[in-house]
């Protein structure tokens, strides 16, 4: 809960006004604007001509692989970035409405818990009174299921019939007068999505591509309304754009497919870092990055991360000896779920390795992928008490959206480790590694989870060696619901450049936790190797000498 809404309301008001003004005088004021455009994929906005968006990238973070819900269609989609949880607690999987519990004057997503969480704006709104909030939309449920006080201004109008261009002019004209403060905004495009509806999601539908070109132009009409505010100088603006899912060449977009859940998301502003996100980001990231530019402390219950902003940080670990090379290997950078049927991307992880996305195809979809669950988990999952020592709140599991997979269906999921720092070290033969996980499943049920490391050569693909471990089926389990500690030593081939690891489940209830691969370093130090020579010619001289 927003640390004013704890607060009697006469105190809240007085502290927000305290903090107004601190922030009016002497200080530059930090707004948002972030800018939705429903259905845009990132491979075909990248072949797109885009110069507004190209600028953003330019001047910011960039994920071209952000990841949206697993439904992938507009209501959830939207509910994750406006609200920045999952559908574990927004609960919403659809696009029709229904009439908001709390308020009659505003409505919900339809048997959803949307009513009891707050977006982007109502949580800058009672943070602080003061701030200013406005949206702008074309999709009608994005505009009646906004939440009450949570938005100052609120602009509608239908898409189609140029409902886009007559929203950005008002935003425009809104955004570019100075005298409204315009702290918090969000804008809805809404025609992108309808042409590739109409025409098919990829690079290669002309339409397409060139309906993200036209809304890139609308995108330069809102920078510049905020550009030329005569304000703007003494103004901190962070600017975010993304999408609610991409979609296929058929034009559809439901469905677990990577090419509709991968979706663009750039962080851009003078107070964000210029970067390729090194790891893949999501769309839940949105709320925490703009509350932090704001100085907003959000609700405990958010789930996404910081992303972007100077002073946020890379959460992967650094190339070295003596410590565990992987990121998220225990499964706690994300937000634990309670059921296989609501899937989320393990951040770090490729769960589509096969992926193709010019021929949209791959064997794995939402029911052959990964997510987190909580330890404790109702219907059987582990429980605290077998969870794993250190085994934190979370564990890796296999998914089915539609139940146990039949025939011992099989998720994978990824991730490659660049050594090539550590060569010298490498390729002289010094270099020792250690690989271990807590694998684990199910009752009596055979499904399991293998945990895999591949040497790769400087190519990326030559395999120089492998090391498996074979994680317990239900018989060396004692057909109890657990997981059992595997481990693997060795000397780490000369050439190895990358580290691929990947693991494995045969069926969805294979688990993993606290998987680890450390490498150490066996060089001599300096000045031992002629200690070892000299104590090698006297041994000889003596051997000799008898």
């Amino acid at each position: 809960m927003p640390f004013s809404q704890t607060l009697p309301k006469f105190v809240a008001l007085i502290f927000a006004s305290f903090m107004f003004s601190a922030v009016s005088y002497g200080q530059t004021q930090k707004k948002v604007l972030l800018i939705g455009v429903d259905g845009l994929r990132a491979d075909a906005m990248e072949t797109a001509a885009t110069p507004n968006i190209d600028a953003l990238i330019a001047n910011g973070t960039y994920s071209r692989n952000a990841t949206t819900s697993d439904l992938t269609f507009s209501g959830p989609g939207w509910t994750d970035i406006l609200f920045g949880i999952h559908r574990n607690q927004h609960d919403v999987a659809t696009n029709s409405t229904s009439q908001n519990p709390n308020n009659n004057s505003f409505e919900i997503f339809s048997n959803s818990q949307q009513h009891n969480h707050n977006d982007l704006l109502a949580i800058a709104n009672f943070s602080n009174p003061n701030l200013q909030t406005a949206r702008w939309t074309t999709w009608s449920p994005l505009h009646t299921t906004r939440t009450p006080g949570g938005s100052d201004y609120a602009f509608f109008h239908h898409y189609g019939n140029g409902g886009d261009s007559i929203a950005t002019a008002d935003a425009a004209g809104f955004l570019s007068n100075s005298s409204n403060s315009a702290d918090v905004n969000f804008f809805y495009f809404a025609d992108v999505d309808v042409v590739g509806h109409g025409n098919g999601f990829h690079p290669n539908v002309n339409a397409y591509r060139s309906e993200i070109e036209s809304t890139d132009a609308l995108i330069g009409n809102l920078i510049n309304a905020v550009q030329n505010r005569s304000t703007y100088a003494s103004e901190d603006w962070l600017f975010v754009l993304t999408s609610d899912h991409g979609g296929s060449i058929n034009g559809g977009h439901a469905g677990n497919a990577p090419w509709s859940r991968e979706v663009p998301l750039i962080i851009s502003g003078n107070s964000v870092k210029n970067q390729s996100l090194g790891w893949d980001a999501k769309t839940v990231d949105v709320v925490p990055t703009a509350l932090t530019h704001l100085g907003i402390n959000g609700p405990s219950n958010l789930v996404g991360h910081v992303i972007g902003l100077n002073g946020s940080t890379d959460p992967r670990p650094t190339i070295g000896f003596g410590k565990n090379l992987i990121f998220n290997g225990d499964a706690e950078y994300d937000d634990g779920f309670v059921q296989h049927g609501m899937d989320q991307k393990v951040t770090g992880w490729n769960e589509f390795p096969d992926a193709d996305f010019q021929a949209e195809t791959s064997q794995r979809f939402g029911d052959r992928s990964f997510t987190v669950i909580e330890y404790g988990a109702p219907s059987g999952f582990p429980s605290v008490g077998e969870a794993p020592p250190d085994g934190g709140e979370n564990f890796f599991s296999g998914t089915s959206q539609i139940g146990q997979i039949a025939g011992g269906g099989t998720a994978i999921m990824q991730q490659t480790i660049d050594v090539s720092s550590l060569s010298d070290h490498i390729d002289g033969g010094y270099v020792d590694y250690e690989i271990s996980a807590f694998l684990g499943g199910f009752s009596s049920q055979d499904d399991k989870a293998d945990f895999i490391a591949r040497f790769l050569a400087s190519d990326g693909t030559t395999v120089l060696d492998t090391v498996s471990l074979i994680g317990p089926d239900a018989f060396e389990r004692g057909n109890q619901t657990g997981f059992l500690f595997r481990e693997d030593f060795g000397d780490l081939v000369p050439g190895t450049r990358f580290i691929e690891l990947e693991l494995v489940t045969f069926g969805n209830d294979g688990y993993a936790d606290n998987l680890r691969f450390v490498l150490s370093s066996s060089i001599p130090e300096p000045g031992s190797t002629i200690l070892i020579g000299f104590i090698a010619l006297f041994a000889l001289k003596r051997r000799v000498r008898t």
